[in-house]
C-alpha cells in the first residue's frame, strides 16, 4: 500500500467539498432567493410626478418700485412652502385626493401629514447674479404614491397652492403698506397744516395781550417766563423724537418681509406704535400746561412781557421744517407702495407661475425589481458558499487517504470502499425525495411569507429604494 501524501488542486478540494455539502449549499442558495424573488413581486409600485415652477423677474426697475416687489423670491418661496406643508394644509389634501386609505385607519391625522409631507420633494434651482447673490429661478415640486393620477394630480394641486399663496401674500403685504402709510402720511399732513396756521397767525402780527398794571412780583415773572421756556424746548425734543419713532416705523413697516422675518418687524412695528401713542400723551400734557402759563403770564401785573416770540418763532420754524421732511418722505413712500400695489395686480412684479404641470407618470420609480433581484443573487450566492465552507470547517471527520494520511505517520494497511445494497439505494432516494419535497416546501412558503409581508408594505419599499423617500 502506497503510504505517501498525494497533493490535490483548489478546484479539487472545492469539488469534493461541494459533493459532500452540495443539499446544503442549495438549501441556503434557494430559501434567500426566494425570498428575495416573493417580496420583489409583491412589494407595491411607487411612481413619483414633478410640476416645475419658474419666477419670472419683474418688469421694472427696481430703484422704482423699491423693496416691496424686488424681495428676495427664495426666502419667501422657502416661506410658502412652510405654511403650505402645515398640518392642516396636508389634512386638506388627504381628505381631497383619498390618500393613504389603509394608513387612515389606524393613524391619526399628524402622522397621516407626516407621511404625506415625506413624499413630497421640493427642489430650488439657482443661479448666481452678477452682484454675486444666490436667486431662485425655477422650483421642482414632486409628489410619490401608488397610483400614477393620484399623484399627478396632488403635484399639480401642489403647485397651484404655491401660486396662489405668492399672489395673496404680495398682494396684502403690498396693500397693507399702503394702507399704513396712508394713515400716517393724514397724520403727517394735519400736523403740518396745524404748524402751517400758528406761522401765518403769528406773521400776520397779532397783537399780544393788553398788559395788566397790578400783577406778581418780577421773580414770580421770571420763573412763570423760564417755566415756559423749559415747556417749549421739551416739546420740541418731545416731537424730535416721535419723528424718529415715526421714520423707524415707516422704514419697518414700509419694506414686506418673508413671514420668517415679519414677526420680528410686526413686535418692533407694535413697540415703535406704542412709543409715538407715549410721546403724544406726552406732547398733549405739555401744550395743555403752555396754555396754563401763557394765560398766567398774559393776566400778569404791571412791567411784565411774555417769553420773546423770536425765539419761539424760530423753533416753530424748525418744527415746521422738519415735519415738512417727514411728510415728503411718507409721501414718496405712499406713492412707492401705490405703485408696487399696482404691480402685483398686473403682469410686471416677479410673478410665480407653473411652467411645466406634472403629467402621469408610464413607470415607476420604485422599487428597483431588477438591481434588487441581482442584489439578492448575489448575497444568496454569498451565503451558500458561507454556509457550505462552515460546515466543512466544522467537520472533523476524515473524507480521504489524504486527510488521514496527513493526520497520522501510522502507514495505513487496507481501504474498503462504501458497499451498497439494495436496500441501501432506496432508502437513499426516498432520503433524497423527502428532503427535496421539504426543500422545496420552505422554498414556497417563504416566497409567500415575503410576498405577504412585501404586500402594501411602502416602508420596504422605502428601506430598498435609492434616491429621495
Amino acid at each position: 500500500m502506497q503510504n505517501t501524501l498525494q497533493t490535490r488542486s483548489g478546484f479539487d478540494a472545492a469539488l469534493a467539498v461541494w459533493h459532500r455539502r452540495k443539499w446544503l449549499a442549495v438549501l441556503a442558495f434557494l430559501i434567500p432567493l426566494a425570498a428575495t424573488a416573493g417580496a420583489t413581486r409583491a412589494m407595491p409600485p411607487i411612481y413619483e410626478s414633478t410640476a416645475t415652477l419658474i419666477v419670472e423677474p419683474q418688469q421694472v426697475e427696481e430703484r422704482l418700485v423699491g423693496p416691496s416687489v424686488a424681495s428676495e423670491l427664495e426666502t419667501r418661496l422657502r416661506t410658502i412652502s412652510q405654511r403650505i406643508l402645515s398640518r392642516s394644509r396636508l389634512v386638506e389634501l388627504i381628505t381631497q385626493y383619498n390618500l393613504y386609505p389603509e394608513l387612515r385607519a389606524r393613524a391619526t391625522p399628524e402622522e397621516i401629514a407626516a407621511r404625506l409631507r415625506r413624499d413630497i420633494g421640493l427642489q430650488f434651482q439657482e443661479i448666481r447674479d452678477p452682484i454675486g447673490r444666490d436667486w431662485t429661478i425655477t422650483l421642482n415640486l414632486s409628489y410619490r404614491g401608488r397610483d400614477p393620477d393620484t399623484v399627478a394630480r396632488v403635484a399639480n394641486a401642489l403647485a397651484m397652492l404655491f401660486v396662489e399663496e405668492n399672489a395673496n401674500i404680495r398682494q396684502q403685504q403690498a396693500a397693507g403698506t399702503t394702507q399704513f402709510l396712508r394713515v400716517q402720511l393724514e397724520d403727517a399732513r394735519l400736523q403740518l397744516e396745524g404748524l402751517e396756521r400758528r406761522l401765518s397767525e403769528r406773521q400776520g402780527g397779532r397783537a399780544a395781550p393788553p398788559v395788566n398794571l397790578q400783577g406778581p412780583t418780577p421773580q414770580a415773572m421770571d420763573r412763570l417766563n423760564g417755566q415756559l421756556r423749559v415747556n417749549i424746548e421739551k416739546q420740541a425734543q418731545a416731537r424730535e423724537r416721535r419723528d424718529g419713532l415715526v421714520k423707524r416705523l415707516t422704514e419697518v413697516s414700509g419694506s414686506p418681509q418673508p413671514t420668517s422675518i415679519a414677526t420680528y418687524s410686526a413686535n418692533q412695528a407694535r413697540q415703535l406704535r406704542d412709543g409715538i401713542a407715549e410721546v403724544e400723551a406726552q406732547l398733549t400734557a405739555l401744550r395743555d400746561e403752555e396754555r396754563a402759563l401763557r394765560r398766567t403770564i398774559a393776566a400778569a401785573g404791571p412791567g411784565t412781557a411774555p417769553v420773546s416770540r423770536t425765539d419761539e418763532d424760530l423753533q416753530l420754524s424748525r418744527e415746521y421744517e422738519a415735519t415738512k421732511q417727514i411728510y415728503q418722505s411718507l409721501l414718496q413712500h405712499y406713492e412707492e407702495a401705490r405703485l408696487a400695489e399696482r404691480m402685483e395686480q398686473g403682469p410686471q412684479g416677479g410673478q410665480l407661475r407653473i411652467l411645466d404641470s406634472a403629467v402621469a407618470p408610464q413607470h415607476p420609480v420604485a422599487p428597483r425589481r431588477l438591481l434588487i433581484l441581482l442584489v439578492g443573487l448575489a448575497m444568496s450566492a454569498a451565503g451558500a458558499v458561507g454556509v457550505a465552507g462552515l460546515a466543512e470547517a466544522r467537520d472533523t471527520s476524515f473524507h480521504t487517504l489524504d486527510d488521514l494520511r496527513a493526520f497520522t505517520s501510522v502507514p495505513v494497511l487496507v481501504s474498503i470502499p462504501p458497499i451498497i445494497t439494495g436496500g441501501d439505494a432506496r432508502g437513499r432516494r426516498l432520503r433524497f425525495f423527502l428532503s427535496a419535497l421539504a426543500a422545496g416546501l420552505t422554498a414556497v412558503t417563504v416566497v409567500a411569507a415575503s410576498a405577504y409581508l412585501a404586500r402594501s408594505n411602502d416602508l420596504l419599499v422605502r428601506l430598498l429604494a435609492t434616491g429621495r423617500f
